[in-house]
Order: C-alpha cells, then structure tokens, then sequence
C-alpha cells in the first residue's frame, strides 16, 4: 500500500445521551418447599454443626468463618440470586465451584445472627424469613474436594506429586491475623512430616509454598477453614535455540533513539554486546546472575530488531528500534547451579516490576510458561480454573494500565499422528499462564519453508499450542511468526526464526512460541510510543482489529480446530496506525458507569450507500474492557461484560437495530473481555449517523460503578473501488466533525 492511501484514524468524542438501567426490584417470594417445618429443621441442624467446627477452631482471634452454601441445581448463583443471598445472609462470596454452589465469608457473630433468624424461621406461624431461606438446600463446611485443584488431584492420583504444593488463604482476611495462621498450619505440618518453604502475597491472596506428604493434602485443606485452595507447585519452560554463525564487525548497529520500551521476565540477557547493550534500559537480577542467558537474550533481540534481523544482517547494518529491560527470572546458586523460581516467587517479582516501572514500561513480555515436568498433562490449562499467576497478571493489566504479551507453550507430539491431525487432542490445549483473560497470548506459525518442512509457510506452527482458554474463551488471541520443524520433528536453521545468541556476537537459531510472542510485544510498544494517552484497552483493541485469518494457510486443517490455532489472526501491520482509503477506523476511549447505556453515533457517508450495485459497506468492531475479577468464583471470574448493538440507518432514515440479525458475525464469548463484530450492507440503508450502543452489565456487586473501555470501529469499501476515498468523504460530508486521532504515522516495521 503506498503512503498516498494512508488515511487518519478519527477519534470519537461525541455521545448522546447515557440512559440510566434502572431495573425494578421484584417482591421475591422466595423458593416454594413442601414443608417449611422439615426444611427449617434440616438447615438449622446444619448451621448448628456448622457452628461447632467454627468454635473448635484453634485460632480464636481470626475474625472470619468460611462456609458453603448449595441451591436448587436449576438457580444461578451466577445472577441476581447470588447478590441476594450476599445481603440476606450478611456474608460475601469468596467462591462459586459450580452455578448453585457458592462459598461465603462471614464474621463469627453473623453467623450468630443467622442461626437465630434460622430459628425464627422454623418455628415461626408464617415461617418469617422463608423469602431469604427456603432457597437453601444445605449449608456446610467447605469440603477438600472443593479446595484442592484439577491439577494437583492429578498428580496425586497418578501418583506424580514431588511434595510440595501452593496453599492460598481467602483474600478478606486481615493482614494482622496472617502471621498467627502461617504459624499454625507450620506447626501442623512439621507435626506431619511437613513444613511451610516460603511465602508470599498475590491479588488472590496469602501464598504459602509448603512441603507435605500426599496423604497431608486433604487433611489439611479440611482442618484449616481459612485455606482457600490447594495447588501444584511447578516449574518454569523455556524454549531452546541453536547457536548460529558469528556476525561480522562490519556490521553497522544505528543508534536506538526509540522510546517504545518492553520489559521481559526472562532468563537474563548478554552483557556488553555491540548489537543489544545500546538497547538494554536494565539488567534486574532477583533472584541472582543468569543461569544461562540465550533464551532471554533471543527473545530480548526479537524485541529489538522484529523479524527482519536475519536479512538486516545480511545487508550489513541493524536498526534497533525498541528498547529493553531484563528481569532475569532464571538465575543461578553460589556454585552455579540453576535456581529453580517458583509460582508465588515469579508472582512476587512481576508485581513489584510493574508496580515501580508502569508510568515508563507499559509491555511486558513473557516467553515463559509453567509445567510440571513430572505429569505435563496436569498443567494445561482447565476451562472452569483460572492460575494464580494468570490472576495475577489480569490484576496488574487493569489495575497499571498495562499489557501483557504470553504464549501459548509449545506442543511435541508423541502419539504418532501427522500434522496437522493432533491438534484436536486435548493434550495440545496450551499451557499457563496463557489463560490470562486480559492478557495478550500469542501462538505460533510459519514464516519459512523448504522441501523437507513439516508444513508451508503462513501455516500455523507444528508446534503451537491451541485453546480455546478458561471458560472456553477465544485463545490465543493471535499469532506471529514463530518458526517451522523438519517432517520428522527436528529444528533446522533454515526453517527457523533468528535472534542475537547468548554468546552476544552470533546469531541463533530457533522456533518457538517465545519467539513469537516478542513481536507482538514490539507492536504494542510501539503503539504506546505512537499514540499520546493512549490506554492499554485500545492497544489491545488495535492489535486484534488488525488481525485477519485470510492470509494465513489454513486448507489443510479442520474449520472447528483453526480458530483455537490461530485466535483472530495476525496482525496487519498497516491498519495498527493508520486507515487507508477503503477502511476508515473510529476510535473511541470512554468510561460507563452500571446499568448506563452509553449510544455513540457513526457517520456513514453518502458515497458508500448511493451508489448503484450490492456490498455497499462492510462495519467491523473490536471493544475491549478490563473487568473486575476475581479466581475463587471459579466460571464467574469475570464479573462484569459489555453488551454492544448496532443500528442501522434504513432506506427510510429510520434507526434500526440489527442485534438479532443472524448474518451478522459477532464473536462475543459472554463475561469475557473482547466483543467482536462484522457486518456487510448490500441494500436498504441510508447515509447518516449509525449508532453503536453499549451497556454494562453485572453479575455480582461491584466494588467499582464504572468501567473504562476501548472501541476500534472500521468503515469498509468491499470493493475498493477507485473513486471511493472514505477519509475525504466524511470531512466533507460533516464538516471536520470527526478529529483525526493522530496525524498519519510511518508504518512499523515487523
């Protein structure tokens, strides 16, 4: 595309009115029993029992009881039933394991309260309170089943468990009652042959890393009411290169006056190289020297120089346009042993990074994932569990205004299916913390081939991993360039992707997910450095827009499979900053308070709809929020969504809404944080304001009324006719209305 076709994104500011959602509060009259006496009678026995295990509790002064509440199987604890049972039962809800299931948090003397009203309610003439009640069909104590993750029951069951695992405590508790906790649980495990490692703090809670015999786990997660759950304890996956030939001091490095800045949690980088030291922000070493720096230092150079540093070099001169700080996550001992970093340690650094860097740093990059080396099976991702880390990383996103680039893992097929044929087993789903909702997980594909590679170019990778994620949410959200494999599973150079060597002077080979992550992380960076108060919502927002399926080589593969291959796509390099003639992006940063409707006008120009002929215009959008979240509520972890309709202007003038129109593409997993949408108009529309409109919805009680969000919206020309330029025609059509959000940029380099 040449410069003359680059158009402006236009900005949004104009919105009509906000509607208040006002919903009426219905006289509920609760659940219908058969008999209210049995039932009364059934609920209070439990709450007494209940009540026992709370007074038998060692720890006198901790202030907060847990316990477990179930309803009818065919009510949602999801919905307005959930807020209700909060403010009936005076508790919060700290967990949801299923729909009907739902653990409360209360403090000892509502818990008091609640037995006497239970009280009142049996034997009570008109059953009192049977509104708050008769939904209740058990109230109990929160069993290990229910604590102790998918994960972990795993390893113990296939008898892979190596004797540690991850305890988080309930996020209410107060922090000057922890230290009287930690105490206790170390004196029950040493008197069991265990012992607490370490310990630590997340968004989700206390961690404490533990060692304990097998047959302690479940004991302990059912003496201790304070413990929300159990994990596994796993180790960090990296991906490997080939050292390649060294590269000669003719070689120019150009300065790099960039200020796009990614930060990588990595293995370290090289010290005092040519080609990457002018490039490096800083070196940070929590956790000791690196180990071994040629993982970091090849994602840190794929950050730098994109995927043109093979051919750059091959020219004789490199052009370094983002730069870089390393936390090297994978240091080594006094002897030089490898210092293994364990979940709640890697927790504990990513969030003091990002809590002293974020107003410079607003990447960060992850080529790492978790697995446990001795059962891989038990750390792919599960649709109803959301990890600590990945939790974690959700958190900061929202909370610093940042974004987070991960990877899908990498995939060795060991069942003797050919490509692409093993994609559809679930082994191959990806691995943690790729599930992160907010953040940006990218799998692989190929950018090389040969007579002898496993697959051709723009196919997705041999290796990659697929989704869907969490909930069965779409992921990973794209892909890039990420290398090939020989037919028989074997890197070549040849196939695979360059960066800068460990050594600091060669070049290195390799292919990988981690490979691919670090150009997505330069995109992104770059558009932080391209647009003035830009928020991370838009950045994301932007990225996935751009993506398209199209280019890529997908014939080969199942249509179910593809999507969970390759997400959205790859990004279009040309649309992240600028339009063109043919495709005209709005763009809108806002704020919604609960239960507002914010409407938001779009002009379509009359040189889109007057003319003669069928596919007149095509609308796309991409909207992107950080909801609040939270891991114990299990599916619900989400718990806020965006609901988007459009609306059409008819052939009449009229505003006509096509929300319930089938042949409109709309990709919107419910209480994600993405909605996506296509349309294409052939006939029966007029020129004018369209309206997109959108709604916060809400199944919990929120501790924030608003919600901040981003919306690219495209204007399309199906046919790209040579006389249309969108651009031109809305200036001139509404009189500048619209500001172009930045000046037309220089396209990025991949």
């Amino acid at each position: 595309m040449s410069v003359e076709d680059l158009r402006p994104h236009l900005e949004l500011k104009d919105h009509r009115t906000i509607d208040d959602r006002i919903f009426k509060g219905g006289g509920a009259s609760g659940y219908t029993r058969n008999n209210y006496n049995e039932h009364a009678n059934h609920i209070l026995k439990q709450a007494k029992t209940l009540k026992k295990i709370f007074e038998d509790v060692k720890n006198k002064d901790v202030s907060r009881r847990y316990f477990r509440l179930e309803i009818p199987e065919d009510h949602n604890i999801w919905n307005s039933e959930g807020k209700k049972i909060q403010e009936d039962l005076m508790s919060t809800i700290v967990g949801t394991p299923k729909q009907n299931v739902v653990h409360l948090s209360t403090l000892f003397d509502s818990f008091d309260s609640l037995i006497r009203q239970l009280e009142t309610y049996g034997k009570s003439k008109d059953h009192t309170g049977k509104t708050k009640f008769s939904i209740i069909d058990s109230v109990e104590k929160i069993p290990a089943s229910e604590k102790i993750s998918i994960g972990l029951k795993k390893l113990i069951d296939s008898n892979t468990y190596q004797g540690e695992a991850l305890l988080t405590l309930f996020d209410d508790l107060p922090r000057s009652e922890l230290p009287a906790i930690s105490n206790e649980i170390k004196s029950y495990l040493q008197a069991n042959g265990g012992d607490i490692l370490s310990e630590g703090y997340s968004n989700s809670g206390k961690l404490i890393r533990i060692k304990a015999k097998k047959d302690s786990i479940k004991q302990l997660a059912e003496v201790f009411i304070y413990i929300q759950s159990v994990d596994s304890v796993d180790d960090i996956l990296t991906d490997s290169s080939v050292r390649g030939e060294r590269i000669e001091d003719s070689v120019i490095v150009s300065p790099n006056n960039s200020s796009a800045k990614v930060c990588i949690f990595d293995s370290g980088v090289v010290k005092n190289s040519r080609f990457i030291s002018g490039s490096i922000i800083a070196h940070e070493e929590p956790f000791g020297p690196p180990h071994e720096p040629t993982h970091g230092t090849f994602v840190a150079s794929r950050i730098i120089f994109g995927n043109s540093l093979r051919d750059d070099v091959s020219k004789g001169h490199l052009y370094p346009d983002v730069k870089v700080l390393s936390v090297c996550m994978l240091g080594h001992d006094g002897i030089g042993n490898r210092r293994e970093i364990k979940p709640e340690e890697f927790v504990k650094v990513i969030r003091d990074t990002v809590e002293r860097w974020y107003k410079e740093i607003k990447v960060y990059n992850i080529s790492m994932n978790f697995i446990n080396k001795h059962c891989p099976t038990a750390t792919i991702i599960k649709d109803a569990e959301v990890s600590i880390l990945a939790a974690e990383i959700d958190y900061l996103i929202k909370k610093y205004n940042v974004i987070f680039v991960l990877t899908t893992g990498n995939y060795t097929p060991a069942n003797g299916k050919p490509y692409p044929l093993y994609f559809a087993d679930e082994e191959c789903r990806l691995f943690y913390p790729g599930e992160s909702v907010f953040g940006l997980t990218v799998g692989a594909v190929s950018d090389r081939e040969n007579q002898g590679s496993m697959t051709v170019k723009n196919s997705p990778a041999p290796f990659t991993r697929r989704g869907p994620g969490f909930n069965q949410f779409r992921k990973p959200d794209l892909v890039a360039e990420g290398g090939n494999l020989t037919a028989n599973g074997k890197d070549f150079a040849d196939l695979s992707v360059a960066g800068i060597g460990g050594d600091g002077c060669s070049l290195s080979y390799g292919s990988g997910t981690s490979y691919a992550a670090p150009l997505v992380s330069r995109s992104a960076a770059k558009l932080f450095e391209s647009f003035p108060d830009i928020r991370a919502e838009l950045v994301k927002a932007l990225l996935l827009h751009s993506c398209s399926i199209k280019p890529l080589n997908t014939s080969s593969i199942d249509n179910e499979i593809i999507t969970k291959l390759v997400g959205n796509g790859i990004s279009q390099q040309p649309m992240l900053l600028n339009s063109d003639r043919w495709n005209q992006n709005y763009i809108y940063q806002g704020i919604i308070g609960y239960r507002k409707i914010l409407r938001l006008p779009i002009y379509i120009p009359q040189a889109l709809t007057l003319r003669k002929g069928r596919r007149k215009l095509k609308i796309s959008y991409t909207l992107v929020f950080f909801p609040e979240t939270s891991r114990v509520l299990k599916e619900g972890y989400c718990k806020a969504h965006l609901r988007v309709n459009l609306s059409k202007r008819d052939a009449t003038g009229n505003l006509k809404p096509i929300s319930n129109d089938k042949s409109q593409n709309v990709i919107n997993d419910k209480y994600c944080s993405i909605v996506r949408g296509e349309k294409e108009f052939s006939s029966g529309v007029s020129h004018g304001d369209w309206e997109i409109s959108i709604e916060l919805l809400s199944r919990w009680m929120l501790k924030e009324q608003e919600l901040s969000f981003a919306l690219v919206l495209t204007i399309s020309d199906p046919k790209m006719e040579n006389n249309i330029d969108i651009y031109n025609a809305i200036s001139n059509e509404t009189q500048n209305r619209f500001q172009d959000f930045v000046a037309v940029r220089e396209q990025q380099r991949v």
